[in-house]
C-alpha cells in the first residue's frame, strides 16, 4: 500500500487504436419486434385522456398561500423587467436623438 493507505495498482486502459477507440467490443442488443411495434403504434383519444387524468392526479398542487406568494413574486419580477426595458428604451431613444439631431 502507498502513502495514506491507498493502493497504487496500475490502471488498465482499453487499447486506443484507430477506429476501435472507445468501442465496447460486442454488438448492441437488438430490440424485439414487439418493442419496435409498440413504439410505432398510436395511442387512441380515450387512452390519452385516461393517462392524462392519471398523471394529473399525481401532481402536487400548490396551496392557496403558495399561489399568492408565487403571484406576488412573478408580479414584482414582471414590473421590474418592464422598468428595466422602459429605461433602456428611453436611454437609447435619447442617445439616437442626440446622434441624429
Amino acid at each position: 500500500m502507498g502513502a495514506g493507505g491507498v493502493s497504487r495498482r496500475p490502471v488498465r486502459r482499453q487499447a486506443e487504436t484507430g477506429d476501435e477507440a472507445g468501442r465496447k467490443g460486442r454488438a448492441t442488443r437488438r430490440r424485439s419486434e414487439a418493442e419496435a411495434a409498440q413504439d410505432t403504434s398510436r395511442t387512441g383519444p380515450v387512452t390519452f385522456v385516461n393517462e392524462s387524468v392519471g398523471e394529473l392526479r399525481k401532481v402536487v398542487w400548490p396551496t392557496a398561500e403558495q399561489m399568492r406568494t408565487y403571484f406576488v413574486v412573478v408580479l414584482v419580477f414582471v414590473v421590474f423587467m418592464i422598468a428595466v426595458v422602459s429605461l433602456l428604451d428611453l436611454l437609447f431613444g435619447w442617445a439616437l436623438l442626440q446622434v441624429f439631431r
